[in-house]
């Protein structure tokens, strides 16, 4: 099976899927030149191959659809897999004849402050019209995308697959004992006005009432600036981390914490709640979206409900406080990094669902009198041993 990857951001997610699925399939990545960087993490078998689009509000990218197009067609896979934010890329819908899956990471727009919505918003729901398969992570985001998008989903059949772990800033599990009267509390991310900080803060003032010792970090880049300054106005002991982070700084953050916090008040899924996972923090978080499915209720972690200051400091106090209830979460967030949320089952999955897609496509094509000439084939993963020391570049690549 040839297996092409086009994308925009998301490059932790992808990095995982495709080296989890480069020992079972033929896998090549098409990557923006200013993306070049990305491909350092990418297993030695995953071909990569550098275009010449621009950033993506750069209308000259359209100009260079035509170049990816046949780049595409030399490649001549059997699927392609777009993951959502992309905008000129999807061009390629209209280029190769081959079964085509698109990723939707977030069900509902974001309500944000930042970013350019409107263009890749209405693309993405005319690429939904046009591909063969569509995934989400988890049945409520299946659900709501059925509910929500029906007249664009069309034929296209969708799939549910968990959002796999983040493991590349490192790995570990947190302490089951938190001294008395202390603790860390971590929010990691995006600063947008989705996460609901301004909930935090006000449940960290309960939360230092009952421990005087806890220290609580907000670290992120700030979508708007002037967003954070009556952040930091309104509460002097929670400690700001304004910025990107580097892959050692993460590792830090995630081996300080005892509890990772995510009041968001809107969300599908979460990419952070995945890196904590792999560093065996327990979550409190908000049960919107498909986080309640992600995080099982003290389980895994603890779920509150949105806009709730009280509950949101009443579930960290116990997730910092209750010794037997810490040592189950932990214990059983080890065991999902392991099982449930490990990209040896999920690239299997995912394979799984190219497998079946391809084979409609064939069929399909076969009663229509369209010659395909698809390579089908590939099997399970073989293992989960996952490489981040090099690449291999295609001649495609080069003038």
């Amino acid at each position: 099976m040839r297996i092409v990857h086009l994308f925009r951001g998301f490059h932790d997610y992808v990095r995982e899927l495709v080296n989890s699925q480069a020992d079972a399939a033929e896998v090549h990545v098409v990557l923006p030149r200013k993306d070049e960087t990305v491909a350092a993490g990418f297993n030695p078998k995953v071909h990569v191959h550098m275009t010449p689009m621009g950033r993506v509000r750069s209308p000259l990218n359209l100009l260079r659809v035509p170049e990816l197009n046949r780049l595409v067609r030399r490649l001549n896979p059997d699927i392609v897999h777009f993951q959502s934010g992309l905008v000129w890329e999807y061009g390629v819908l209209y280029g190769p004849h081959c079964s085509v899956i698109l990723t939707i990471h977030d069900v509902i727009e974001h309500p944000s402050w930042g970013g350019w919505l409107g263009a890749p918003a209405y693309l993405a729901r005319r690429a939904m019209r046009a591909v063969d398969a569509l995934i989400v992570h988890g049945n409520a985001n299946r659900d709501l995308l059925l509910n929500t998008h029906r007249k664009e989903i069309g034929s296209a059949t969708v799939y549910s697959v968990d959002h796999g772990v983040i493991s590349r800033y490192g790995q570990g599990a947190a302490r089951t004992t938190v001294p008395a009267g202390g603790g860390n509390v971590l929010f990691f991310g995006r600063i947008d006005k989705y996460k609901g900080i301004e909930y935090l803060l006000d449940a960290e003032r309960l939360l230092r009432a009952a421990i005087p010792g806890v220290s609580v970090i907000v670290a992120g880049s700030p979508v708007r600036k002037s967003y954070c300054r009556p952040l930091m106005e309104r509460n002097s002991t929670v400690r700001f981390r304004w910025g990107y982070h580097d892959a050692a700084t993460v590792e830090q953050l995630f081996q300080w914490a005892d509890v990772l916090v995510l009041p968001y008040v809107e969300a599908s899924q979460s990419g952070v709640l995945q890196i904590g996972v792999s560093f065996g923090v327990p979550t409190v978080a908000t049960s919107v979206g498909g986080l309640p499915e992600a995080v099982r209720h003290r389980a895994t972690g603890l779920l509150v409900p949105p806009r709730d200051p009280a509950g949101l400091a009443a579930a960290i106090l116990e997730a910092l406080t209750d010794a037997r209830l810490r040592s189950t979460m932990i214990g059983n967030i080890v065991a999902e990094r392991e099982g449930r949320f490990s990209w040896c089952r999920i690239g299997a999955q995912t394979l799984a669902i190219y497998r079946e897609v391809i084979g409609h496509h064939v069929y399909t094509a076969a009663h229509a009198e369209v010659p395909l000439g698809r390579r089908l084939g590939g099997g399970e993963i073989d293992g989960c041993e996952q490489q981040s020391d090099g690449h291999a570049y295609s001649a495609l690549d080069r003038p």
